[in-house]
C-alpha cells in the first residue's frame, strides 16, 4: 500500500518511531516539488517504509504500508492499494524495493490453459518475494514472469479466498477467479459496500480548490469585506462599473510570510469601501485566480478583442467557433483542455456562446525525447577500475570501452556486465557509455540479446534508451543553440520530418545537419546553374557571395511539369492530413529530380517556394522576392494541381507466356493503345514470345489494363 507524502494519517498514526525521521524527511523534500514532477512516468520510483502494515479485507494478509511522491493526495483519497502485476508505475516501484508482484490478471487464454493444466505456473504465480509481505513473484528475483505488467483487461487469476488468504482467515467468501476484469472489479465493489469495508465513490479530476491562489501573479477576485463585520464578513461583489479590477503596481511579489498572497503588503490598494455604502470602509480579497482562469477562454477573446462591452460580439462567435482544430501534447490536454471545456460549458449554460465544445478536432503531438542513451549494467564484482571518469551516467560514472569488464586488458568475461533484467532484478544502476565505445551488433544477436555492446568488450551488452528530456538528465536541447548553428528553418523543418506527428520521437542532432543540407540543395536549385553543379546531383557546386538568381525563361518539358504537379499533389494532400514528414520527402524527391535537369525552367520552379513556405518560411520568402515578386508570398494562393499532367503518356505491360514472364512492351496511355487486341499484337511481335507461339494464336489470353497480359498456348506434343 502506497500513500502521498501530504496524506494526514502519515506522520499521526503510519510512521513508526524508528521510522519517522526517515518518513518525515522525505515528505518534506516531496513538499518541494510540483505535482508534474511527481507525475513524470520517466522518472526513477522514490518512497520509504513507514513501519506500519494494512490488513486486506479480503485475505487477511498484512501489506506493507510505504509513502512515495508519485501518489499525489489530491487525486482521490491519497493512499492506493498498489497492483505491481498490473499498473506500469507500481511494477517500478516493486521493482525497486524487491516487493512481491503477483498476477492477478490473465490473458483469457492464459487462464484457460492454466485451468486445464491444473497448476498455477500458467497464470503467473510464483513463490513469496523479499521481505516476505506475501505471495507472488519478487522483484528482486525477477519477478517471475517477463510478461508483467500486464495492463489490458482479462480474466482474473489468484483472487480466491483459498489462493490470497494470508492464514488470518480474511476473504470471506469472496472469489473471483475466472471473472472477466468488469465483472471482478464489480463483484468485489459489492462485496466491500456489503460487508460495510468500503463505498463506491467517483473522483473527478478537475480540482476547483485550485481556483484561489495566494500569489501576486493571475486575476484578483472582485470581492470585498466590510470591516465592521469582523472575521464573519460575507464577501461583497464589485459591481459592473468598477470592473476590470487591475493588480497594484508593486516592488516586491515574494510571499509575505502568512497564508496570504502578496497582495496583502499593499496597503493603499487593500483599503476600500464596502461598493454597497460607500461610508462602510471594507477590505479586498488577496487571493488570485490560477492562470487559467484567464487562459483557458483566451480562444473566444481572441476572436473580439477589442470589444469594451461584451467577452465577444454574437456575430464574431457564431462566425468563428467552434475552434476547427487544437494542436496540443497529451499533458496539454489533460489539464488545459479540461479546464477550457469547464469553462466554455459554464459560458454556454450563461448563453455566452453557441456551442457546448469549444474545439472541433484534437491532434495531440507526440513527445520529443532526448538522444539516445547507451548504458552497460557492471556486476557487483566487476573492479571499480573498469569504470572511468566522472561523466552523466545514472550512478556518475561512464564505463570504459578499453577497460573491458574486469578491469584489466580490454577483454573482460561476459560475467563482468549483466542483462538488462537480471541488473533490474539486482536493483543495479545504468552506467553511462559514450556512443564512440559502442558497436550495432545487428538482428539482436549480441550479448544477452542486446543489439549493441561495448567495443572493446563484444561480450558486454550495451543498451539504448531515449529518455524524455529533463534538466535532471542533462539532456535537453536549447533550440536557440540549434537555430545559432544552422537556423530556424532547419530546427523547424527537422522537428517536422522526424515522424509522424502523433508518434514519441528521439531528437538527434545529425537529423538537424541532414535537413540543413537539404535546404542548402533548396537554395542551390534557385541560384547555382546546372553547368557549375557538380555531376550526379551530390552536394555540388558553391553559391557565390552574392546570390544571382539562376533559372531560364525555357519552357518547361512535359517530364519537368509532370515532377513538378506530382508534388504539389502530394505536399498538399500530406500537408491537409498533417503528414508533414511525408510531405517533405516529396519535396525532397522533386528537387533530386531538378538536379538531373539539363536547365532550370522558372514556371516549373516557381511553385516550390508556396509548398515550402509552411516548412521553411524564411528561405521561402527569400526566394519568392529574388524572383522579383513584390507581395510577399504569404498572399499568394496555393498552387493548384493538374491532374491532366500526372496521366502517364505511356505504359509498361509486363507480358507472360503460361504465366512465366518473357518480357515488357510499352504501350499508349489511350483506350485504343490500352485494348486487349493491341497488347497481344504487340506481345507476339518481341522475338522471345514469336519463338513460343511459334505462329500460333493463344488458345486464351489473360489481360489487366495497364499491367500484364498472359498469352496461355497449349503444349504441343512430342514428335515420335
Amino acid at each position: 500500500m502506497v500513500v502521498a507524502p501530504e496524506h494526514p494519517l502519515l506522520l499521526t498514526r503510519l510512521a513508526t518511531p524508528e521510522r519517522r525521521a526517515e518518513v518525515e524527511a522525505y515528505a518534506l523534500a516531496a513538499a518541494r516539488k510540483s505535482d508534474r514532477e511527481r507525475g513524470d512516468l520517466q522518472r526513477d520510483k522514490t518512497g520509504v517504509f513507514t513501519g506500519s502494515y494494512a490488513i486486506n479485507p479480503a485475505s487477511g494478509e498484512r501489506v506493507p504500508v510505504y509513502v512515495a511522491d508519485y501518489v499525489l493526495g489530491t487525486y482521490g483519497s491519497g493512499a492506493i492499494m498498489a497492483v505491481p502485476g498490473h499498473d506500469a508505475r507500481d511494477y517500478e516501484f516493486a521493482r525497486r524495493f524487491g516487493l512481491p508482484v503477483r498476477r492477478v490478471v490473465a490473458a483469457a487464454e492464459a487462464a484457460v490453459a492454466a485451468a486445464e493444466a491444473g497448476g498455477a505456473a500458467a497464470t503467473g504465480e510464483a513463490a513469496a518475494g523479499a521481505g516476505g509481505h506475501g505471495n507472488g513473484a519478487s522483484a528482486a528475483d525477477g519477478g517471475g514472469d517477463a510478461s508483467l505488467p500486464w495492463t489490458e483487461p482479462g480474466v482474473t487469476v489468484n483472487s480466491s479466498s483459498s489462493s490470497t488468504s494470508g492464514g488470518n482467515g480474511g476473504g470471506g467468501g469472496l472469489d473471483l477467479d475466472g471473472l472477466p476484469t468488469a465483472e471482478a472489479k464489480a463483484k468485489a465493489s459489492d462485496w466491500l459496500e456489503k460487508t460495510g469495508l468500503g463505498r463506491r465513490r467517483v473522483n473527478y479530476k478537475l480540482r476547483d480548490w485550485l481556483f484561489a491562489r495566494q500569489r501576486y501573479w493571475g486575476e484578483p477576485f472582485p470581492l470585498v469585506y466590510p470591516l465592521d463585520e469582523g472575521d464573519d464578513a460575507e464577501a461583497v461583489p464589485l459591481p459592473d462599473d468598477q470592473l476590470p479590477l487591475v493588480l497594484p503596481d508593486l516592488d516586491d511579489f515574494k510571499p509575505s510570510g502568512t497564508p496570504e498572497s502578496p497582495l496583502a503588503n499593499a496597503a493603499e490598494w487593500l483599503r476600500t469601501v464596502d461598493p454597497r455604502d460607500p461610508s462602510r470602509p471594507a477590505r479586498r480579497e488577496t487571493s488570485t485566480m490560477p492562470q487559467w482562469a484567464g487562459s483557458c477562454w483566451y480562444y473566444l477573446r481572441y476572436i473580439d478583442p477589442r470589444n469594451g462591452d461584451r467577452l465577444v460580439s454574437q456575430e464574431a462567435e457564431s462566425y468563428w467557433m467552434p475552434v476547427d482544430l487544437y494542436v496540443g501534447g497529451a499533458e496539454h490536454a489533460v489539464l488545459h483542455l479540461l479546464y477550457a471545456r469547464f469553462w466554455h460549458k459554464f459560458l454556454f449554460d450563461l448563453g455566452v456562446v453557441s456551442t457546448k465544445e469549444p474545439f472541433g478536432r484534437l491532434v495531440s503531438q507526440g513527445m520529443i525525447l532526448g538522444e539516445v542513451e547507451y548504458s552497460v549494467y557492471p556486476s557487483p564484482s566487476t573492479s571499480s577500475s573498469s569504470l572511468s571518469g566522472a561523466g552523466d551516467g545514472d550512478d556518475g560514472a561512464t564505463a570504459s570501452a578499453g577497460n573491458g569488464g574486469n578491469g584489466g586488458n580490454g577483454g573482460g568475461p561476459a560475467a563482468a556486465y549483466l542483462s538488462e533484467s537480471a541488473a533490474q532484478a539486482a536493483l543495479v544502476l545504468a552506467v553511462r557509455v559514450d556512443e564512440s565505445d559502442v558497436v550495432e551488433v545487428r538482428g539482436g544477436q549480441g550479448p544477452h540479446g542486446a543489439q549493441h555492446a561495448l567495443k572493446g568488450d563484444p561480450s558486454a551488452p550495451v543498451y539504448a534508451r531515449a529518455h524524455k528530456m529533463s534538466k535532471s538528465r542533462g539532456n535537453v536541447v536549447n533550440p536557440d543553440d540549434v537555430i545559432l548553428q544552422y537556423g530556424a528553418d532547419a530546427l523547424r523543418l527537422y522537428e517536422m520530418f522526424m515522424g509522424p506527428l502523433r508518434d514519441t520521437k528521439v531528437w538527434s542532432t545529425r537529423g538537424v545537419e541532414g535537413v540543413h543540407r537539404f535546404l542548402a540543395r533548396v537554395w542551390r536549385a534557385f541560384t547555382v546553374r546546372p553547368g557549375a553543379l557538380a555531376s550526379g546531383g551530390g552536394e555540388d557546386g558553391e553559391a557565390s557571395s552574392a546570390p544571382v538568381l539562376a533559372l531560364d525563361n525555357d519552357a518547361p518539358t512535359r517530364e519537368q511539369l509532370r515532377a513538378l504537379h506530382a508534388c504539389i499533389r502530394r505536399v498538399t494532400v500530406e500537408t491537409e492530413e498533417m503528414r508533414f514528414n511525408t510531405a517533405l520527402a516529396a519535396m525532397m524527391e522533386f528537387v533530386n529530380a531538378v538536379y538531373k535537369w539539363p536547365n532550370r525552367p522558372r514556371a516549373a520552379l516557381e511553385p516550390l517556394p508556396l509548398l515550402l513556405a509552411p516548412y521553411a518560411p524564411h528561405l521561402a520568402e527569400e526566394l519568392w522576392r529574388m524572383m522579383d515578386h513584390a507581395e510577399s508570398l504569404t498572399y499568394e494562393p496555393w498552387p493548384e494541381c493538374d491532374e491532366s499532367l500526372l496521366v502517364a503518356e505511356t505504359l509498361n505491360v509486363a507480358v507472360q507466356v503460361n504465366g512465366k514472364t518473357r518480357g515488357a512492351v510499352s504501350l499508349g496511355a489511350s483506350d485504343a493503345a490500352l485494348s486487349q487486341e493491341a497488347a497481344v499484337a504487340a506481345a507476339l511481335a518481341l522475338p522471345n514470345v514469336a519463338k513460343l507461339a511459334e505462329g500460333r494464336a493463344p488458345a486464351k489470353v489473360i489481360f489487366v489494363p495497364g499491367k500484364i497480359v498472359n498469352l496461355i498456348f497449349p503444349k504441343q506434343k512430342k514428335q515420335e
